[in-house]
């Protein structure tokens, strides 16, 4: 678990009373990362300010913490940011955006002397030897105001080097339509402007490496994928593989389901930028922003800290101090303490899981552009195990709107196993001419005002006639050919009794892969009764081959997470509670439990943990959750 810490922490006034405070709480403070700051100051800047960091890490030492340190400020996070923080040592040319915008402090990353400015700030942190060093993730072709749109830097510099590597000129506007377009020339600018931001990494792992080769390296990065490229860079760099921070958002309790989306964001994040070959540790940014009194409660950390260890990272990272705002001693009792006191749970966590991945309900969109919404997906908010990204998800579901972003190719990959498609996608899948590969069938979206009733495909058992209906919904028919062997689940009709065509069906194709196409309103789960909750369960686990790894035996507004490892053992399940109601207990239903295992563990990462008994039959074994107060988390370990 690591701390970071804000430029100022450094100054002995603060230090002072700051240090003790990261003593008394040393459970959740392995590491602690000192800030560079968020400006450009002259070089004697950063030597004061290391020389005192140097001193602070000797103290860390003696107490059995690990002195760390982020690069804060490479290329600048945006004009105002940089201004904050001062640019007196700034004497190079500076980025212009795609657009044209010409911003006044943020670095153009092929500047000879911001790169001798990234050399000798390596040089003077690099002294004191910091166990770790973390490069911001302002190390990015985008969001540096003015310049918000992705694309570069388009300075003279940039396209007088590009046109050397290029062989003709070209002009800002060319790279501009270029860019639009999503053409080779795009392709080529792109890569050209990742080796830019590599140089920049390799010039500050390079030098740090010379002078503290036992330094360990690691990249803060968020959303856009072309940060995965300079993971490789570090690792050449240094020899050690890289440390990975992913994540971006969710800097305040005030939505909570903003952290379900960034912990679907960093699941992308992790299955995209390789594996342990690469990478050494992925800790998530778990960020209040600003660093104050009504950002982020100790609850809202452990919702985070325990749902993106459950989506695959492997460590925590906490940015959750400053001392502009609070006061030393208010970070460690109001936030420190309680993630001490939650450590223990967190490192079990980790333990008892390594080895293994997400299970359940997979996600299938487009890497680019993001797709990490929460609601969009549905399925997750009412108890269908989730998977996100993970390689071990048993089947994935495709909305309409991540439909339509991605290829052709990548849609005829992903209907190659179990999927899950809303209506939405049906018809996109058929206008582009791949409806064969789902039995031929296609959707056109039915205006009518239309009620969805339950067939009596022995699926359904007793919900056969049971009818479904919100105001809001989106319904999409189907079209199915003439002796298609899909079952109907479900068909519209009118209050007439005027029938609309198949709502629902599931189909399992030649090579024994299969399909489920929800019609009626897809995957919305926001407004949806109990037995639609039951019908989604049922459809889900049938495009599993009846293979998920937990299923609750009654609906609940709950995010289960589970955990499997390579041979489908289920090894724990996470489960978040998404509403502000307290959840009662309730069931689970486990499939691949070693039968010797009679007794598993609950625990709430702030409760003691508490044993709760399998009941062993039939095609697995059923536990019952205790319950779980609004908006928390915990977790199921078993074995």
């Amino acid at each position: 678990m690591m701390i970071r810490l804000r430029l100022g922490h450094e100054d002995p006034a603060i230090w002072n009373r700051l240090f003790p405070v990261l003593k008394r709480n040393k459970e959740c403070c392995d590491e602690v990362w000192f800030s560079t700051g968020i400006g450009i100051p002259v070089l004697d800047e950063h030597r004061r300010m290391s020389a005192l960091m140097a001193g602070h890490a000797e103290e860390l030492r003696r107490a059995g913490i690990i002195p760390s340190l982020q690069f804060q400020a490479t290329l600048g996070h945006s004009d105002r940011v940089t201004a904050e923080g001062g640019a007196e040592g700034k004497t190079w040319g500076s980025y212009v955006g795609i657009h044209g915008e010409q911003c006044r402090y943020i670095n153009c990353p092929r500047q000879q002397g911001f790169l001798d400015y990234m050399r000798e700030m390596a040089k003077i942190y690099a002294q004191w030897h910091p166990g770790s060093v973390w490069i911001d993730d302002d190390l990015r072709i985008l969001n540096h105001y003015p310049a918000m749109d992705p694309g570069g830097c388009c300075c003279p510099l940039c396209l007088s080097l590009f046109t050397q590597e290029e062989g003709r000129a070209y002009t800002r506007e060319e790279i501009e339509s270029a860019w639009q377009a999503g053409n080779e020339l795009k392709q080529r600018w792109e890569a050209f402007q990742i080796r830019s931001l590599a140089a920049v990494a390799e010039t500050i792992v390079k030098t740090m490496h010379d002078l503290s080769p036992e330094t360990r390296f690691g990249l803060q990065h968020c959303s856009a994928l072309f940060r995965n490229h300079i993971l490789p860079v570090l690792k050449d760099a240094s020899g050690k593989r890289a440390g990975s921070r992913p994540g971006g958002g969710a800097y305040s309790d005030r939505h909570p389901y903003h952290i379900i989306d960034k912990g679907i964001l960093i699941s992308r994040q992790i299955h995209s930028q390789g594996g342990y070959e690469l990478i050494s540790q992925i800790c998530p940014e778990i960020e209040s922003c600003p660093r104050i009194f009504t950002c982020k409660t100790s609850q809202g950390h452990r919702l985070e800290s325990m749902f993106y260890l459950a989506m695959g990272t492997d460590s925590l990272s906490y940015f959750i101090m400053d001392p502009v705002y609070e006061s030393p001693e208010w970070y460690g009792s109001e936030l420190l303490e309680p993630l001490a006191k939650e450590a223990p749970c967190y490192r079990e966590y980790i333990r008892h899981n390594e080895g293994t991945l997400p299970g359940g309900v997979g996600v299938c969109a487009p890497m680019n552009p993001v797709f990490n919404q929460a609601e969009e997906l549905g399925l997750p908010l009412v108890g269908i195990p989730f998977g996100g990204y993970s390689p071990s998800a048993v089947c994935c579901q495709i909305t309409g709107n991540a439909s339509e972003k991605l290829t052709d190719d990548e849609l005829r990959t992903a209907l190659q196993g179990n999927v899950l498609l809303d209506g939405a996608a049906v018809k996109t899948i058929a206008a582009r001419g791949l409806a064969p590969l789902i039995g031929g069938i296609s959707a056109e979206k039915l205006d009518e005002t239309a009620f969805e009733f339950y067939t009596g495909d022995p699926l359904n058992g007793e919900l056969s006639g049971v009818r479904n209906f919100t105001l809001s919904a989106q319904r999409f028919a189907f079209e199915v050919p003439e002796g298609s062997p899909c079952r109907i689940l479900s068909s519209y009709k009118n209050a007439r009794g005027k029938d609309f065509g198949p709502a629902s069906l599931i189909l399992e194709r030649p090579d024994g892969t299969r399909a489920a196409l929800i019609g009626y309103d897809g995957f919305n789960t926001t407004y949806i009764s109990t037995s639609r909750v039951r019908f989604l369960y049922r459809a889900a686990d049938w495009c599993a081959h009846e293979k998920l790894p937990v299923t609750a035996a009654d609906p609940v507004q709950c995010l289960i997470v589970p955990r499997v490892a390579p041979d489908q053992t289920l090894r724990s399940v996470c489960v978040l509670n998404v509403t502000i109601g307290h959840q009662k207990p309730f069931a689970l239903k486990l499939r691949n439990v070693p039968a010797n295992i009679s007794e598993a563990e609950w625990q709430v990462p702030s409760e003691p943990p508490v044993k709760v008994s399998l009941r062993h039959g039939g095609a697995g074994a059923e536990v019952t959750i205790p319950g779980l107060a609004a908006w928390d988390i915990g977790w199921l370990k078993i074995g």
